[in-house]
């Protein structure tokens, strides 16, 4: 992973800074499979799950170079649980699932 520019948060301006990265395929793929894991127990809206969904959209582009039925398969299934409730219990924490990380 190369940084290539980085903006710290700044709590007095209400600014959540932001970072540009640029992560070789494999950084990529790794990176997918370590938040698959990470919210495949969590339901409801998060911010983790929001970056399951982004990270899982550029893992399969980098990785295949378009989206299959089954990518949006997958998509489908993360965007209906970011719209459920807690029914799990575990939307306050990272706990993780494999949605086709490995392919």
């Amino acid at each position: 992973m190369i940084i290539c520019s980085l903006k710290h948060r700044d709590d007095e301006r209400n600014d959540p800074g932001h970072i540009v990265a640029k992560f070789s395929g494999e950084e990529m793929i790794a990176l997918n499979r370590i938040v698959y894991h990470a919210t495949k127990e969590l339901h409801g809206k998060s911010v983790a799950l929001e970056l399951y969904k982004s990270i899982y959209l550029l893992n399969a582009i980098v990785q295949h170079g378009n989206l299959d039925a089954h990518d949006i398969l997958i998509l489908d299934e993360i965007d209906t649980r970011l719209h459920q409730g807690d029914q799990s219990g575990a939307a306050s924490g990272f706990s993780g699932a494999n949605g086709g990380a490995d392919r």
